[in-house]
């Protein structure tokens, strides 16, 4: 008899202010103490681009303008038993957002703004496995200098 396998929908958000992007050091459930932009879960019947101006809002008050995906990756954690595709948005905060702050701090111990390239090549920080496949995507890395580039 076969096991019964779930995989589920998550989303990334990347926002940047045209130099650095907004990484929270994650607390809770799995991937603690690793660091990552803010995101979730995809609720049932909703919308991924929904999930993630809702996800962003909810852990930072953060606004972001246009959010437009850039991709996905496919993220198995193994140790939680857990699997989830996570859907790669990228958007530049709004000029009326407030700053960011720690709003589930049961979710996220710190936030902080990085420049561009640390958040897309360094290896010294300790980062979420959505992260890890992010950096290691030659296409979303490209696609992310890109849109910085254009801010």
């Amino acid at each position: 008899m076969s096991e019964k396998y779930h995989v589920g929908a998550g989303v990334g958000v990347i926002v940047t202010d045209g130099e650095r992007v907004l990484l929270q050091e994650r607390t809770g459930a799995h991937g603690a103490n690793t660091w990552a932009p803010p995101g979730g879960k995809v609720d049932k019947g909703e919308k991924p681009i929904d999930t993630a101006y809702r996800e962003l809002g909810e852990e930072t008050g953060v606004k972001a303008e246009k959010l437009e995906c850039i991709g996905f990756t496919n993220d198995h954690f193994e140790s939680e038993g857990l699997h989830y595709i996570t859907l790669w948005f990228i958007g530049t905060i709004t000029v009326d957002s407030p700053e960011p702050s720690v709003l589930e701090p049961h979710k996220c111990l710190q936030i902080e703004w990085v420049e561009i390239e640390e958040f897309l090549t360094d290896s010294d920080r300790a980062w979420f496995l959505t992260v890890q496949h992010l950096q290691e995507d030659g296409v979303m890395v490209q696609k992310v200098r890109e849109y910085v580039s254009q801010v």
